[in-house]
């Protein structure tokens, strides 16, 4: 069955003749892990559109483009069931593309353009962010170079290559219909785009006019075409270095956090969407010392202003020992707060699976899946019995989701009302109508968390 979701060293002078400057951490043999830098057959990104079709782009990077199949651990006998793409990063094997392609695949074959075919291993693999860098023994190949997410602006023309459906190499065109799509499940916002995204593309490359990867093609919106998700480069730009060394370790300040109201930004003086308000804090962790409360709101993070995602990801990043210098506005009146940061605990460890499925699970509508909580779960959160319902997906691009929804919270009310089935989720999901504001309270972890969203 196929699923989906999802050291460029001097050869690539050779190979596509591009002038780069070397960058990023080392791989094995000591070489860059990987390279910058437009190639000739690209244009300038302001430059007047000179050329009738994208034919020279793609016969440059495509080579670089591969195809990955998979058998996951415990498969019977038969053709591998998972398949996707990804492309090489560097000449002496390295290449990337999604976690949940290779999965914990007991064997991982690559075939590229010319169709030799390698196996790879997993050098490392972070499903939160949905990231796996691969490696072949293998030299002299073909590879592509890695642009910068942050300078993408949207209107600009793209191109995607990849195995949807299992057809190899293919090549759609299309732009960046939008920057900044929420998905707090997966640490990091999405670059949307109308380059034709289909099962089999995730793992592969989102290309930029002037040849460098943007993007890494990982979800598709199931409800409609022309909307496809690529995760930025430069997050995984960020995480190369840890992925290298076959782990990647988040840090974190010790608290909750939810984004500022409109409300609250206005009577605050605030910008829409700057700041994330503290929710909880921690007790033990490594902001339960310093002068941080709940309803403080936090607006910059190392002098760099945040809204509650941008917060997410640089204190996951910065690395656990890094004393993180806080600007925290409490009432109208702001304060430095100073906060060295400790290993990321997940409260969604206290989250239980219930493996033989439920009667009462499935979707509910606008995106949601549920099931019942187990009695495991409902002991881990202290719950009342027959409150709540366990999300287990939420699809990318839905209002839920958007809105900050993720899998592993459980639901426990509904505008005020006691959730005590999918039943009464999905009932309340098919009374609001379009342009109603709906309301949810969430347990995620032990932490409380609202939630609202506009029915589209």
């Amino acid at each position: 069955m196929q699923r989906s979701r999802r050291r460029l060293l001097p050869l690539l002078l050779g190979l596509l003749g591009v002038a780069t400057s070397v960058v990023g951490s080392q791989g094995f043999g000591g070489e860059p892990l990987w390279s910058e830098g437009p190639i000739p057959e690209g244009m300038g990104r302001d430059d007047v559109f000179r050329f009738s079709s994208f034919a020279e782009l793609a016969r440059a990077v495509s080579p670089a483009v591969v195809n990955i199949t998979s058998e996951p651990v415990g498969a019977s006998l038969g053709p591998p069931s998972m398949v996707g793409s990804g492309f090489i990063i560097s000449a002496d094997g390295f290449l990337m593309t999604n976690a949940h392609v290779v999965g914990e695949a007991k064997q991982v074959l690559v075939t590229l353009a010319d169709k030799r075919q390698f196996e790879a291993t997993v050098v490392g693999s972070d499903p939160p962010t949905d990231l796996a860098l691969l490696h072949m023994d293998a030299v002299d190949l073909p590879s592509v170079s890695l642009g910068d997410s942050d300078k993408v602006e949207v209107g600009e023309w793209v191109m995607a290559i990849g195995s949807p459906l299992g057809l190899d190499h293919t090549v759609t065109v299309g732009v960046i219909s939008a920057l900044g799509r929420a998905n707090p499940e997966l640490y990091a916002d999405f670059i949307q785009t109308d380059a034709s995204i289909n099962p089999g593309n995730s793992g592969g490359p989102l290309f930029s006019v002037t040849g460098e990867v943007i993007g890494i093609n990982t979800a598709i919106n199931p409800l409609g075409q022309g909307i496809g998700f690529a995760l930025p480069i430069n997050v995984a730009k960020t995480l190369l270095p840890m992925l290298a060394n076959g782990t990647v370790e988040r840090s974190w300040l010790g608290i909750t956090i939810q984004p500022v109201s409109r409300e609250l930004s206005s009577d605050l003086g605030l910008r829409l969407g700057q700041g994330a308000v503290v929710s909880s804090v921690v007790e033990g962790g490594p902001a339960s010392g310093v002068d941080l409360l709940e309803g403080d709101i936090i607006v910059t993070f190392a002098g760099e202003e945040v809204d509650h995602r941008r917060l997410r990801w640089l204190t996951s990043t910065a690395g656990v020992g890094t004393v993180a210098k806080l600007e925290v506005l409490r009432g109208d009146r702001r304060h430095q707060v100073s906060v060295e940061l400790g290993p990321l605990e997940q409260p969604q460890e206290l989250i239980g699976s219930n493996a033989g499925g439920s009667a009462a699970s499935g979707s509910v509508g606008l995106g949601l899946h549920v099931e019942l909580v187990d009695e495991a779960t409902r002991m881990a959160l202290d719950l009342e019995a027959g409150t709540g319902v366990l999300v287990t997906e939420c699809e990318a691009g839905s209002p839920p989701c958007l809105a900050g929804m993720l899998e592993g919270d459980v639901i426990t009310h509904f505008d005020d009302r006691v959730v005590h089935s999918s039943d009464d989720l999905a009932q309340g999901l098919r009374d609001v109508a379009a342009g109603d504001i709906v309301r949810l309270q969430l347990r995620r972890g032990r932490s409380e968390a609202f939630l609202a969203f506009t029915v589209p």
